[in-house]
C-alpha cells in the first residue's frame, strides 16, 4: 500500500531538486565516463559549486578540473578504487583530500553507484559530502588518546631512583623529559632543561654541527648511528666541563613523528682506570713510545725511549724530536710529520737514521699516528723500534741512503717532465683548435654557397657535384664540432671554460638541434622523435653551449640506436630536463660509471664511440651551467639526461 504523501512529494521533480540543492555540506551528481576516456558531469547540484568553487557549466563540459583538485598523494588510491568499482559494477565509497579554490584542503566522502550506458561507458549517480570537521574531530581525539598513553608509558618507564640519566627528545630536537639523575649529571633542573635544544644543552660546541646533521636523519627515518647500540661520546655540564659518557638511544614514534629516549651513563671513573692501565702498559712496553705536540716537541716518552735514544725524561721533555734525525733524512721526515699532522687519524710507517745522545747512529723504524682529539690541537704518537741490526753493514746503510736520494731526484725530474708535457699538450689543443677553426668555418660557408648555387640549377650534371659537396659539408661540420669539443676540454682543464647565460627558451633550441640532425639520422636509417611537456621552457643558459650539448647527445644516440632516437623536454623541480633516449643495446654495467670520463670509449655491441670526448663535454657544459648530467639503462637502450636551471621569475 502506497504512502501517498511521500509518493506525491518524490514524484515532483522540483521538490527533489530543491532537496538536493539545499544539502548543507554536500552535493548530488551524475558523472559520465565515456568509452573514449572522457569524463564529464551530466548533472550537479548547487552544492558542488559551493564545495569546490567550479561552476556547473564547466563541470558538465569537462570533469578534469575536479579530478585535478585531488591532493596528489590521494590520486592513485582514488583512481584504483574507481576502476575496481567500474569493472565490477559495485558501489563506490572513498574519502580523499581536495584542495579547494581558496587553497584550503578539505576531506570529501564520495558515494556512488556505477551503471553501464550500453555504449561502453559508465554512468555514476552519487553524492559527495564534506566530512572535514568529522575527520578533524577524530584526529583531535586520537591525539588526546596518544598523549595520555604517552604520559602513562613515560611514568611506567622512568623512575627517579635510577643512577643513569634518562632524557627524552621530541620531534623538534627539544628536551621533553629530564629525570633526577640527569639533573645531577648535567647541572640543570628539570624546569630549566625542558624545551631546550638537546644538543645545545649537553654537547660540546665542536660536535654540535655533526650531531645535528645526524639528528636530521633520525627525525625523518627513526634511524641513526646511536640508535639501538651503546656509544661512547663526550658530553658537557652546565659549567662547560666535559666528561665521557656511554649513551644508548631508542626510537619512539608518537603521532607519526620520531622521538628518542636516551639512557646516559657517566663513565669518567672507568675511563680513568683504563687510562692508568694504558699508561702502565706504555711505560713498560719494549718499543719507545713518544707523544709530540704541533711544534714537534716531546710532551711524553716511556722508559724504553730513554734506552733507545739515551735521553732521560727530563732531557726529552720540550725537545724537538726531528732534531735527532740525521740531516740527510730530516727533510723527508719533516714532510711525513707534516702530512700526518694535517690529516686527522692518519698514520704512517717511516725509517730514518737517528743520532743517540752518545753520538751513535741507529736505524729507527717509526709508526706515527695522529691522535688529536680536539680541532685546535695536534698530537702525534710515535712508536719507535731500533732496527739497526737488520742492516748488516754501514755500506748497506749508505746504499739505501743513496738509493733514496737517487729516487727522489728521478721522481722530481720525471714530475717536471710530466708537468711540461701536460702544459705542451694543453697548449697544442688550444693552438691547433684555433688554427683549424677559421679555415673550416670559411670552407663550410663556401660549400654552403656552392650547394645553394647547385640547388638553383636543375641540370643533372650538377647532381653528383651537389652530393659530393654535401658530403664535404657534413664532414666539415662534424670536424667543427670535434674541434669545439677539444677547445672546451682545454678550457676546462685550464679553468677557463665560461658560459654566457641569458634568459632564453629551450624548446626552439632543442627543435633546431633535432632538425639539424635529421639528415644524419635519415642516412643512418634512424628516426628522431621530439616531445615537450611545455610549449615554452625558459632557462638561464648559453644558446651555443645548449646546441653543443644537444649535438653531442644526438650524435651519440644516432650512432647507437637501432631505429629510434627520442628527445624529451620537461620540468623537474627547479631544472629543465633534456632527455635523449635510444633503443640500442644499452651500456654495460661496468662502463656506466665511467661513461662521462674524457677519452673513455664504451664498447657497445662492437661499436666504439669516436675519441670519447662528446659525453665528457656534455657533463662539463651542464655543470658549467649549474646543472648536471645523468645516464641510465632503460632496459631497451640508454637514456642520457641533462638538467639546466630554470630562469627565475619566468
Amino acid at each position: 500500500m502506497k504512502n501517498k504523501p511521500n509518493d506525491d512529494f518524490f514524484s515532483n521533480a522540483e521538490h527533489i531538486r530543491t532537496l538536493v540543492d539545499n544539502l548543507p555540506h554536500g552535493a548530488v551528481y551524475r558523472l559520465i565516463h565515456s568509452a573514449d576516456g572522457n569524463r564529464r558531469f551530466e548533472y550537479v547540484s548547487k552544492g558542488m559549486e559551493k564545495l569546490f568553487g567550479i561552476s556547473a557549466e564547466i563541470l558538465c563540459n569537462d570533469a578534469t578540473p575536479l579530478y585535478g583538485m585531488v591532493v596528489s598523494e590521494d590520486v592513485k588510491d582514488a583512481l584504483e578504487k574507481e576502476k575496481r568499482a567500474a569493472e565490477s559494477i559495485s558501489p563506490f565509497h572513498h574519502i580523499c583530500r581536495i584542495k579547494v579554490y581558496d587553497g584550503s584542503v578539505r576531506w570529501i566522502e564520495w558515494n556512488s553507484m556505477p551503471m553501464s550506458d550500453n555504449q561502453g561507458g559508465i554512468i555514476w549517480d552519487g553524492v559527495c559530502l564534506d566530512v572535514t570537521d568529522q575527520i578533524r574531530a577524530e584526529e583531535a581525539l586520537k591525539r588526546s588518546e596518544n598523549a595520555l598513553r604517552s604520559s602513562e608509558n613515560k611514568f611506567r618507564a622512568v623512575s627517579d631512583f635510577l643512577l643513569d640519566a634518562i632524557i627524552m627528545m621530541d620531534e623538534r630536537g627539544a628536551i621533553s623529559f629530564w629525570n633526577k639523575a640527569a639533573e645531577k649529571m648535567f647541572g640543570y633542573s628539570e624546569a630549566e632543561a625542558i624545551g631546550k635544544d638537546l644538543h645545545d644543552t649537553i654537547c660540546p660546541a665542536r660536535y654540535r654541527e655533526k650531531y645535528k646533521a645526524g639528528i636530521k636523519r633520525f627525525l625523518e627515518t627513526g634511524e641513526g648511528n646511536a640508535v639501538g647500540k651503546p656509544l661512547e661520546l663526550t658530553a658537557m655540564r652546565r659549567d662547560d666541563t666535559e666528561f665521557p659518557i656511554e649513551i644508548s638511544v631508542s626510537a619512539v614514534k608518537r603521532e607519526n613523528l620520531w622521538n628518542s629516549v636516551a639512557v646516559i651513563r657517566d663513565i669518567t671513573a672507568r675511563k680513568l682506570s683504563e687510562k692508568e692501565k694504558t699508561q702502565s702498559l706504555i711505560r713498560h712496553i719494549f718499543d719507545a713510545i713518544i707523544v709530540t705536540d704541533d711544534a714537534g716537541k716531546i710532551i711524553f716518552q716511556n722508559d724504553s725511549a730513554e734506552n733507545i735514544f739515551g735521553y732521560s725524561n727530563e732531557e726529552s721533555l720540550n725537545s724537538v724530536i726531528i732534531e735527532r734525525v740525521h740531516p740527510e733524512d730530516r727533510n723527508k721526515a719533516q714532510k711525513d710529520f707534516a702530512r700526518i699532522a694535517a690529516a686527522k687519524s692518519a698514520n704512517k710507517t717511516m725509517v730514518c737514521r737517528v743520532k743517540r745522545k752518545d753520538g751513535e747512529l741507529r736505524i729507527i723504524e717509526t709508526n706515527a699516528v695522529n691522535i688529536s682529539e680536539k680541532e685546535d690541537e695536534i698530537k702525534i704518537l710515535l712508536d719507535c723500534r731500533d732496527v739497526t741490526e737488520r742492516y748488516k753493514t754501514m755500506e748497506e746503510i749508505h746504499r739505501l741512503a743513496d738509493d733514496f736520494k737517487k729516487a727522489n731526484v728521478e721522481l722530481r725530474t720525471a714530475n717536471e717532465k710530466l708537468k711540461s708535457a701536460e702544459i705542451r699538450r694543453k697548449e697544442f689543443f688550444v693552438a691547433i683548435g684555433h688554427e683549424l677553426r677559421s679555415p673550416i668555418a670559411v670552407t663550410i660557408g663556401a660549400i654552403e654557397s656552392l650547394l645553394s648555387e647547385f640547388s638553383k640549377r636543375k641540370e643533372k650534371i650538377f647532381e653528383r657535384e651537389g652530393k659530393l659537396a654535401e658530403i664535404v659539408r657534413r664532414n666539415l661540420q662534424r670536424l667543427s664540432r670535434l674541434i669545439e669539443n677539444l677547445l672546451d676540454l682545454a678550457r676546462a682543464e685550464n679553468e677557463e671554460l665560461h658560459v654566457t647565460k641569458i634568459k632564453l627558451d629551450l624548446v626552439p633550441i632543442a627543435l633546431s638541434a633535432v632538425e639539424s640532425f635529421k639528415p644524419l639520422a635519415i642516412r643512418a636509417e634512424r628516426s628522431i622523435l621530439f616531445e615537450s611537456s611545455e610549449s615554452s621552457i625558459l632557462v638561464y643558459a648559453d644558446a651555443d653551449k645548449l646546441h653543443q650539448i644537444m649535438g653531442n647527445l644526438l650524435g651519440n644516440a644516432i650512432r647507437f640506436a637501432n631505429k629510434i632516437v627520442s628527445v624529451k623536454l620537461s620540468i623537474e623541480s627547479d631544472y629543465a630536463l633534456i632527455e635523449v633516449i635510444d633503443d640500442g643495446e644499452g651500456i654495460g654495467e661496468k662502463c656506466l660509471p665511467r661513461i662521462f670520463e674524457k677519452y673513455y670509449r664504451a664498447d657497445t655491441a662492437g661499436k666504439k664511440s669516436h675519441i670519447g670526448l662528446g659525453l665528457s663535454i656534455v657533463k662539463l657544459l651542464a655543470e658549467a651551467h649549474g646543472g648536471s648530467a645523468i645516464v641510465e639503462n632503460t632496459g631497451s637502450g640508454a637514456k642520457f639526461g641533462v638538467r639546466i636551471p630554470l630562469a627565475k621569475n619566468a
